[in-house]
Order: C-alpha cells, then structure tokens, then sequence
C-alpha cells in the first residue's frame, strides 16, 4: 500500500512539472523539431523531476515519523487519512499539507497529492511533562489546533481547520479515533471542507484513568467560568464603549475595533492575538521585520459586529504561521509579537491611510522616541516622516488597549503619551488579564527551523534562469552566451541587498563595482538588474522581471562580444519562509 502511495505522488509530480506553461511550450516546440535527440530530452525532463522530488516540502515522500523524548509522557498524534475532501479545491497540480499546533510546539504533516481520500500515517509527539507538574493532566485544557493547507505551486491557501479537546485520550488506555470535521473560514463560507481521522494516544500510559463523568464535570467548570468571564468582559467593554462614544461626536468614526474573529470563527478580544514570542532563530528586531515582511500577504473579507465597530477576520498565529500568508493584520500581530518577546514596548496600531479602510502596523514606543514598522516590507518611520498612514486611532498589545481621544487621529497631531489618560482611554489591565487567563495562559510559540538547503536551490534556479533568457533570446533569433566569471562577481552585491534588509544597516557596493570596472572587457557597456522576492517559481520570476523595461534590455541585447551573467542567491527564514535575490546581467560593445 505505500508503495502504491509513493506511486501515485510521483505520478502527480511528473503531471505537475510537465503540465506547466513554460514546459509544454517546450515540448510542443520539441515537437516541431525533426532533429530532437529523443533520449537525451527524455533525460532532461527526468533530472528536472528528480529536483522537483528533492525540492519538496519535508524533503521526502515517506511519513513523517516524530521522535518522542526518552523517559517523558507524552501525547501521541497519528494523522490517519481524510474523507470527503471537496472536488472544488483540488487540481491536478495541488498537494495537501496539515499542521497541528498544541501547547507550544507546532509540528507539519508530509506533503501529499490533492485527493478525495488523502492517506497521511504521519505520527507527532507532544511533550506533557512540564504541564503535569503544574496541573493534572484532566484539567489541562489546551486544544490541538489542526490547520489544513493547499499548497499549488508557489501559492498556499487555508483550506480549513478545527480544534480538538485532547483530554479524549486521557479516557482510553489504548487511544482514541476521532473524525473531525474541517471548516473552512467563516469569512469563506463556514463549509465543511473534509473530515480527518487522528488518533490520540498517552504514552506511556496514565495511572490513573478519569471517568467520562469527572471529566464531563471538569469541562463543565471550564466552561461555566469562561463564560462568566467572557460575560464580564462584555459588559465592561460595552459600558467602556458607550463612554469612548460619548467623549466625542467623530469617535463613531474612528478605528477602535476591541474584538476580532480568528480562522474558527471565534470571536477574540484583539489583545488575545498578541503573545511574546522568543525564537533562537529570530536575532535581531531587525531580523524580525525582515521575516514578517517576506510572508505574502492576502485580505480576508471584513463583516461588521455592532459594539466596538466593525470586527476584523484575522488569523490565529499558529494558523498564519501554518499557512504562510494572511490579512495585514496578522502579519501586524506576528511582528508585535517577535517585538515584545525581545523587550520592546510595541503595539499594533489601527488607523488609516490616504485611500483605503483600515490600516494595522506596528508601534514602538521608547522614552525618547515612537518608530512605526510597516510589517508588509519592513519599513520605518518617524511620526514626522512622510509616513503611509494619515490617522491613527488605537494601539495595543498583550496586555494592554488604548483608544486615542485627542481632538484630531491625524498623525501629526497626535500626542504618543499612552499611559497619559488626557489623551488616550485605556482598558482596564485586570479585565485584560482576566481574559488572558482563560482558558490557560498563552504560552511561548515556538518558530520551526527551515529545512531548505538555501545553496541548493540557489543553483538550480540559476540553472533555469539561464534556460529562460535563453529561450527569450531564441525567440528574437539572438545567440545567448553566459560568463560564469561574471556571475560569480555579482554575489556581494546580493549579498549586501539581503543583508541591509535583514540588519537595517547600509552595506558600500565598493567592492562589487571595482570588480566590475575590472573585470569587464575594455570597450564593453555592463548592466545589471537585480530583483527580490518571495517565491521559487523561477518562471513566474522571470516574467515579472520582464516586465520591467531595465529587464528587457539586458536580456534582448544587441551587439558584439555579448556575454550575460545570472545570479541567485536564497536566504532562508524560520518556518520556510525566504528571500531570493536574482541578478541579470550583460556586459556588451555597442555597434555603431
């Protein structure tokens, strides 16, 4: 039966790679052509496979199998196989991949073919130790967050998601099979996008099993006080709402948005999207600003809620970290977060900009100064600077919400004393709190390392961006020659572009255009386009390249001695995320 599974995986990777664009262009023209060498094409086509194979996410066709820590409890997690996944969302270039997020571990599934009955066997453990010491194991009350993503080509989407009560697993010795219903987000409808098998199990085995009824009486009590807590909460807000309305006539107007709905549907107080994160992987808030900026963003459609104005449909960390993109707001939140965890007294912002509704971004105050952080491309500014945004209306962060009350939201004219009740109304910090502790207070998420070789994938997109200007130079009947010399002159100039991205530092070119000037053939005119993004889809990249005319001149090139260079170079970031700078070049003597 594996074998049959590993079959059908490489069956919809051949059909994947030889279905794209650019490649049946490539065999329609192979086609045309009498004088093809078959063997030696058919060779091709199977290293470029081969690349596709290794290239994949988890970097193998086989389960992915966890390794439990010796001498600990832990909960087992066996992602079975789904059901009834809908026809709609699959193609015959889609895969599946399902992230489960628990207590603060968020591990990922193999990446599989799009099927109506996808077969996983993946197996995940969670550590239970350092939670039994503080509680018993019954009333640990953190869900398992399950997320499922389609991934096709370079583009990921939420499919769907659900939440499960692990303590399940506490009621029967040899585990429990659960059918659990994934929904896609409410914003997209609520439908039922497939049902997943998965198997809890503790290992090694409790002492001492609950009955159904304890347990039952556990959750009831779980239950009866977050409600008692949300109802509270709700009556404050709405009474603290009423008086920010009643402070002034414009306020009805202004960006103060108290609750949002995550990718469940749930309805959450802003603040509780917002947890100190500390990663070894992050080093730097520079660091930080560069990894939340790579991640693409997309919108979710906005529905409005009546107290505290329209609720915005943002994403839970772990699910936007699962699907790689989502809403601005998220990625405000994700950037707040990697902030605070390295002591910076930071807030996401709601405000506005010149056109377009609400605008989330990131705030940091200190005793002399406030920086805004656009989290979309990891800009800063000055409240005095030119800045993108025209108003601003409320900042918060884990612990804290503030509602700006001065006359005018205009930037400029706003005064950034937050704890200073004259110009900015507060939350109460005990209501925060007591929202926040239920129900367990938020852990620390920890982020995934990369898996991608960065040098490997480097070469091979080099590899096809030369193919690809030499099919753009064959088209205009113009011979295509390529000087590894010169292509390897351009890495420090890549090389710097990332780093003062990555460290907000200002690196000298110098050394890269003395190369240049020395290197090139006296007579010759160099030039050079660089690009950056945030995607491996080399041909997709190049033609976004071509769009820009720079990019057309250096690969449709006239003259003599004309000798073209290309230049990858890949920077990864926690969680698969990365950067890939590309550099086209030509060095050529004009003819007169």
């Amino acid at each position: 039966m594996e074998n049959e599974e590993r079959i059908n995986v490489l069956r919809k990777l051949v059909r994947s790679h030889l279905t794209q664009p650019q490649n049946m262009k490539r065999i329609n023209d192979l086609l045309k052509d009498t004088t093809i060498n078959e063997s030696k094409i058919a060779d091709q086509f199977i290293g470029e496979i081969k690349q596709d194979i290794k290239s994949m996410k988890k970097e193998s066709l086989l389960k992915v199998v966890d390794k439990p820590s010796s001498g600990s409890r832990h909960l087992q997690v066996k992602i079975n196989h789904g059901c009834a996944f809908l026809d709609l969302y699959s193609s015959d270039t889609a895969f599946l991949e399902v992230s489960i997020f628990f207590l603060n571990k968020q591990v990922r599934s193999q990446t599989i073919p799009f099927l109506n009955e996808p077969k996983f066997g993946d197996i995940f453990y969670f550590c239970l130790d350092e939670h039994e010491k503080l509680v018993n194991l019954e009333k640990l009350s953190d869900k398992l967050l399950i997320t499922a993503v389609k991934i096709d080509g370079s583009a990921r989407t939420l499919l769907g998601c659900c939440s499960i009560d692990w303590r399940k697993a506490l009621l029967t010795p040899r585990g429990v099979s659960l059918n659990e219903e994934l929904s896609s987000p409410k914003c997209d409808g609520g439908i039922s996008v497939g049902v997943l098998n998965v198997t809890l199990s503790i290992l090694p085995e409790v002492k001492s099993i609950p009955t159904v009824k304890s347990l039952d009486s556990i959750r009831q009590s779980e239950n009866s006080k977050n409600s008692e807590c949300d109802r509270l909460f709700l009556l404050y807000t709405k009474d603290w709402w009423s008086e920010f309305l009643s402070l002034r006539d414009g306020h009805r107007e202004r960006h103060v948005l108290l609750f949002g709905e995550d990718e469940l549907g749930i309805s959450r107080p802003l603040f509780t999207f917002i947890t100190r994160i500390r990663s070894y992987l992050i080093e730097s808030p520079s660091q930080a600003a560069r990894f939340v900026s790579l991640i693409p963003c997309c919108d979710f459609r906005n529905s409005v809620n009546g107290s505290g104005g329209s609720v915005q449909h943002w994403m839970s960390i772990p699910a936007f970290l699962a699907t790689r993109n989502g809403p601005p707001c998220s990625h405000a939140a994700l950037l707040c977060s990697l902030f605070l965890g390295f002591g910076m007294d930071a807030y996401v912002c709601l405000g506005s900009r010149a056109r377009g509704p609400l605008q989330p971004w990131v705030m940091v105050v200190s005793c002399k100064s406030v920086t805004f952080f656009e989290p979309q491309n990891g800009q800063r500014y000055s409240p005095t600077d030119n800045v993108p945004y025209v108003t601003v209306d409320c900042a918060f962060n884990d612990t804290s919400f503030y509602a700006n009350i001065q006359p005018s939201n205009k930037i400029p004219k706003v005064t950034f004393e937050l704890g200073n009740p004259v110009f900015w109304k507060c939350l109460a910090s005990g209501s925060i709190t007591s929202v926040r502790a239920t129900p367990s207070p938020p852990l620390c998420i920890q982020l995934r390392p990369s898996v991608t070789d960065p040098y490997h994938l480097a070469f091979q997109m080099e590899r096809e961006f030369r193919r690809a200007v030499r099919e753009e130079r064959d088209d205009l009947d113009l011979e295509t020659k390529f000087s590894d010399e010169l292509s390897h002159l351009l890495s420090p100039a890549l090389q710097a572009y990332e780093l003062e991205r990555s460290a907000n530092v200002s690196v000298s070119n110098e050394d890269f255009e003395q190369a240049v000037r020395h290197s090139v053939t006296p007579g010759c005119t160099f030039k050079a386009f660089p690009g950056q993004f945030n995607q491996t889809n080399t041909r997709a990249i190049f033609k976004q390249c071509m769009r820009s005319e720079i990019c057309k001149e250096v690969v449709r090139v006239t003259g003599e001695k004309v000798r073209h260079a290309v230049r990858v170079k890949v920077s990864v970031y926690p969680e698969e995320v990365i950067a890939v700078w590309v550099m086209i070049a030509v060095q050529y003597m004009c003819v007169m």
